[in-house]
């Protein structure tokens, strides 16, 4: 802003002449503001003609139509971008896959600290169902690092991507239910050659249509910029039908070995923490249990009673996860009466878990929303087992299923969704045995503890039964009358009552003279620790008294006299 003396023009007619003013307060000061722009002067739209050729170099890939009747469509975004829909559905599914993703690599690093623990936990020989989990959620991991990253740069080999998630996604599976579930099926079936074979095959052909997969990949980088697979994957189809029948063929067998043990104290032992012996009917085998250290699953199930009067249970070996230096029991000892054992079965149950807890558990809450016959059969092992390869016989049929169909999932969708299922299932069913091992770990240590005290009690009762006369004569001098001292811890306490008695005793009971005494038989006679007592104890050796002793009168006599209720002995000072 500036300020300026501007003089006031006058009319006069037609002529303009400056009038000079001769004062200066005359003068008249004006401001010269600028006026502000108008919204007129800035322009936010821009059009923009464009006349360009696209070239689509892979039509088939992103378009269904036909080319003739092909028909661009483009969508212009707010910074001038034009995205067509093969764009916009790519963007989409992308987001949803890496959602899943992420579920995934929650579920499996959960799922490998959860294995890890099992290990730590378990104290059996034989870890290998529980190594088998814990490589396979591991595996499952490592396969999803390099899928995940690929949405972040696009700096990578999606060829190697595609393989290592293949790899892992196909062993994680292969290990789970062969590994697993099909070892499971075969040790409850008394090794059964038919379940051998049936999943030896099954196996065979799932890892040759998975080598087969992996030379025919084709891999290609999405729009988005992760990388994505190109091919049909017809032989990932095959895979999963192949799981799909073993699924089932595990299924029938669970069954087959529910209906076969309906009757079968081992299978009621996984209902309760009670012993198989400690039923009604249980015949002890002739042989000792043998104790083994690999039981993490099933025992071999018994026949059903050919018939109803000749009732013959053949009773498995007994396994447990005792230490290879403990014993196994006699059933004598840990057969309850029928009039305690439901008492015994409810005092004896421990808490499951290695952490007990007040708060009421997950399944504790829910099953109180469960039918009774519901919540008896998932106390079962063998038939919570039996309901996790339903459920993953159901996966498997949802996930052939849904690939036929249109849907917003994608067929390694439904294939992860049955990926991870299994996997969580199979970590839930290894749960259960490492409780049970803890369980039954905890009543043997208690049962061998009670089994080892009495027998050291026993072998104590027996030495003190078949100890020679002349021994217990030094027991009863050194050692008797244990509860006459007021110190317990008193070395010289026992010969001080021995020396107190002998005072007290009565002049007629003792001989009138040495002489006397060596002219009849009469009972060893001891030297006298010459009053100094506190420096004899219970390890001081006795030895006979000589004849210079005898004369001087200076000892101990030891008198034994004989009754009909026994004999008993009493020391006496010799010359008194």
């Amino acid at each position: 802003m500036t300020l300026a003396a501007i003089p006031t023009p006058t009319s006069t007619g037609q002529h303009f002449l400056p009038t000079v003013n001769s004062s200066p307060s005359t003068l008249h000061v004006l401001p010269r503001i600028t006026p502000a722009p108008s919204t007129d002067d800035y322009p936010t739209q821009v059009v923009v003609a464009l006349t360009t050729t696209i070239l689509i170099p892979d039509y088939s890939l992103y378009y269904d139509t036909p080319i003739s009747q092909f028909s661009p469509n483009y969508q212009a975004l707010s910074d001038g971008s034009l995205i067509a829909s093969p764009y916009r559905l790519e963007l989409q599914q992308d987001n949803g896959v890496l959602l899943l993703l992420s579920i995934l690599v929650t579920i499996f690093l959960r799922n490998a600290l959860v294995s890890g623990n099992y290990l730590r936990r378990i104290k059996v020989q034989r870890k290998v169902i529980f190594r088998m989990l814990f490589a396979s959620q591991v595996i499952a991991f490592v396969g999803l690092v390099p899928k995940i990253a690929s949405f972040l740069t696009p700096r990578v080999n999606c060829r190697s991507v595609e393989i290592v998630f293949a790899i892992s996604s196909t062993s994680t599976i292969v290990l789970i239910m062969t590994g697993i579930f099909g070892y499971k099926a075969y040790k409850c079936l008394a090794n059964s050659i038919l379940v051998l074979v049936t999943l030896a095959i099954l196996t065979i052909g799932a890892v040759g249509v998975s080598l087969a997969d992996y030379i025919t990949l084709r891999d290609a980088t999405r729009l988005t910029g992760n990388c994505s697979r190109t091919d049909d994957i017809r032989w990932m189809r095959v895979f999963v039908v192949l799981q799909l029948v073993q699924s089932v063929f595990l299924c029938c067998c669970f069954l087959f070995a529910v209906w076969k043990s309906r009757r079968s104290p081992v299978a009621r032992d996984r209902i309760s923490v009670q012993l198989s012996m400690d039923f009604e009917g249980y015949i002890p085998s002739e042989k000792n249990p043998r104790v083994d250290q690999w039981d993490f699953g099933h025992e071999v199930l018994v026949s059903p009673p050919q018939s109803g009067a000749d009732v013959h249970l053949e009773v498995p070996t007994r396994q447990s996860s005792v230490q290879e230096e403990s014993l196994s029991l006699p059933s004598s000892r840990l057969r309850p009466r029928r009039t305690l054992q439901a008492e015994d079965e409810n005092s004896l149950r421990p808490l499951s878990g290695p952490a007990a807890s007040l708060a009421p558990s997950t399944f504790s809450r829910i099953s109180h929303y469960m039918p009774r016959l519901f919540r008896t059969v998932m106390k079962d092992e063998l038939c919570y087992t039996t309901m996790i390869t339903i459920c993953c016989a159901i996966l498997a049929v949802i996930a052939v299923v849904g690939v036929t169909s249109e849907g917003l999932l994608w067929f390694m969708d439904w294939a992860c969704l049955y990926w991870a299922f299994t996997s969580i299932l199979a970590t839930h069913s290894l749960g259960r045995a490492v409780s049970r091992h803890e369980r039954e770990s905890m009543l043997q240590a208690a049962a061998l503890h009670t089994r080892r005290w009495e027998n050291e009690r026993d072998r104590t009762t027996s030495a003190d039964r078949n100890f020679p006369s002349s021994n217990r004569i030094r027991r009863t001098a050194n050692g008797a009358s244990n509860a006459d001292s007021e110190n317990p811890f008193d070395d010289a306490r026992a010969l001080t009552s021995s020396y107190n008695d002998s005072m007290t005793s009565s002049p007629s009971d003792t001989p009138s003279s040495p002489q006397s005494l060596s002219s009849t038989s009469s009972p060893p006679l001891y030297p006298s620790p010459t009053l100094q007592f506190p420096t004899s104890g219970r390890t001081t050796p006795l030895v006979p008294l000589d004849s210079t002793a005898m004369m001087h009168g200076t000892g101990f006599i030891i008198d034994r006299n004989s009754s009909n209720s026994g004999s008993s002995y009493r020391l006496t000072r010799a010359g008194t």
